[in-house]
């Protein structure tokens, strides 16, 4: 593996690793009102799919979009790839978050929903979009 592989792949696993650290963070065990919070997770796919949509018009890198050792960043250039790091993450962070405070804490934290939900609903958008490209 070269140096440059191996420093994106590094990236992903701190960025994987810091979404972890943050689904224990004492802002996901706060009360907030869950109205906003189920709005943000609903927008994603389409601005997903609208961002994608519009970046592959101007020839932006969509090649091997699942790889590991690629670089992600900057988004611009690399579309794909950095929505699937940003999913990651918030699937991550959420995740954690929201088995912290139902099994330690005992209650649902909409911030963790929020961030699960965000993370599924990126996946959902990329891989819509991705299957609306190969048909």
């Amino acid at each position: 593996m070269k140096l440059s592989s191996a420093i994106w792949l590094l990236l992903r696993v701190i960025f994987l690793l810091y979404g972890i650290y943050g689904g224990f963070s004492p802002e996901m065990t706060a009360s907030r009102d869950w109205g906003g919070f189920v709005a943000i997770p609903l927008m994603m796919p389409p601005v997903i799919i609208g961002s994608l949509y519009f970046r592959s018009i101007f020839g932006r890198d969509m090649s091997d979009p699942y790889s590991l050792t690629k670089p992600f960043f900057p988004i611009g250039r690399y579309p794909f790839r950095a929505y699937l790091v940003t999913a990651v993450w918030f699937l991550s962070s959420g995740g954690v978050g929201l088995g912290y405070n139902l099994l330690f804490n005992h209650i649902l934290s909409t911030l963790a929903v929020c961030f699960f939900a965000t993370g599924l609903l990126l996946l959902l958008g990329l891989l819509i979009w991705k299957h609306s490209r190969t048909v």
